[in-house]
C-alpha cells in the first residue's frame, strides 16, 4: 500500500495553498510533490505547497514551492496560511514568529491574519512597454519577491496575459523570475489588483503584489492604509508605518479542507 500524507487544503484571500507539516515529508520530496498536487482539476490544484515546521517556543520555519514545483521565496498570503495553520494545529499560540526569508511577527485572529514584513525596495529603473499605441509605466519593488506593478489610472488596462507577454518579449531575463501585476485605482485608497505570480501563472490573489502596490501608493500618496481588492473580492489592507518601521499584511486566511493524499 502506498504512504499518504495529511494536508490542509487553504485560502488566503483566493491565493489557495496545500499545507503540510513538514515534520511529515521531507523537503527533497517537497518539489515533484508541489508539481503533482497542485494541478488544478487532475488534483487538490492550488498555488503553491507550503510546509510548516515548530521550532522555538511560538516560532515556526516555513518553506513554499509554487504550483510548477519551482522553489519560491517569499508569499505574504502564504505567510498569513502558515500563521493560520500553525495555530489551527496548536504549534503556537496566535502571536507568533515566521521564519520564511526572514523572520516576520504574525497575529491570528478569528476574522483575519496580519503579518508583519519588512519594508520593501523601490528600484530606481522605470520599465516602460508600449501595447497597440499605449504607454506603460512599471516600477520594480522587492517585496520579498520582484514585483513589476503597472498602474493605470485614466489609462485601459490590457489583458494581463498581453501585458506579460509584452514585457516578457522585450525582457527575456524577467520571464520566471518576476510577478507582474496591473493596478487600477477604485478610489483613492483603493486599488484593484491583479498578478501574473512566476511558477503559478494569474492567481485571485497575490499577497506579495499587494505588498507592493500598497507600498508604492503609500510613498507617492501619502496613504497609510490601502485596500487592495483582488479579483477573489476578498479585500487586503496594507498598512504603512513610517520609513524604516514595518509594513502590515492583513485580511483572511481560512482553512478550506483537510484529508490525506497519496505521498
Amino acid at each position: 500500500m502506498s504512504s499518504s500524507v495529511r494536508f490542509t487544503k487553504m485560502s488566503g484571500a483566493g491565493n489557495d495553498f496545500i499545507v503540510i507539516d513538514a515534520r511529515h515529508m521531507q523537503e527533497t520530496r517537497a518539489s515533484a510533490f508541489a508539481a503533482r498536487v497542485c494541478r488544478r482539476r487532475l488534483e487538490l490544484g492550488a498555488d503553491g505547497l507550503l510546509l510548516v515546521s515548530p521550532a522555538a517556543t511560538n516560532e515556526v520555519h516555513v518553506r513554499y514551492w509554487n504550483a510548477d514545483g519551482s522553489d519560491a521565496a517569499f508569499c505574504g498570503n502564504g505567510a498569513r496560511c502558515a500563521a493560520r495553520f500553525a495555530v489551527h494545529e496548536g504549534l503556537t499560540s496566535s502571536e507568533l514568529l515566521l521564519h520564511f526569508c526572514g523572520t516576520h511577527r504574525a497575529w491570528v485572529g478569528s476574522d483575519e491574519v496580519t503579518v508583519e514584513v519588512e519594508e520593501p525596495h523601490i528600484f530606481a529603473d522605470r520599465i516602460d512597454i508600449e501595447i497597440d499605441g499605449t504607454l506603460f509605466k512599471g516600477t520594480m519593488v522587492d517585496a520579498g519577491v520582484d514585483h513589476l506593478v503597472f498602474f493605470t489610472e485614466g489609462t485601459p488596462a490590457p489583458r494581463l496575459s498581453c501585458l506579460a507577454r509584452a514585457v516578457f518579449a522585450a525582457h527575456p531575463r524577467f520571464e520566471g523570475q518576476v510577478n507582474l501585476s496591473l493596478a487600477r485605482f477604485v478610489d483613492a485608497k483603493t486599488i484593484a489588483l491583479r498578478t501574473f505570480e512566476r511558477g503559478s501563472g494569474e492567481t485571485l490573489a497575490c499577497g506579495s503584489a499587494a505588498i507592493a502596490a500598497g507600498f508604492l501608493l503609500a510613498r507617492t500618496r501619502g496613504e497609510q492604509r490601502v485596500r487592495i481588492l483582488p479579483p477573489s473580492q476578498q479585500v487586503l489592507f496594507v498598512q504603512v508605518e513610517p520609513p524604516g518601521r514595518r509594513v502590515l499584511l492583513s485580511g483572511e486566511a481560512r482553512i478550506v479542507a483537510s484529508g490525506e493524499i497519496p505521498a
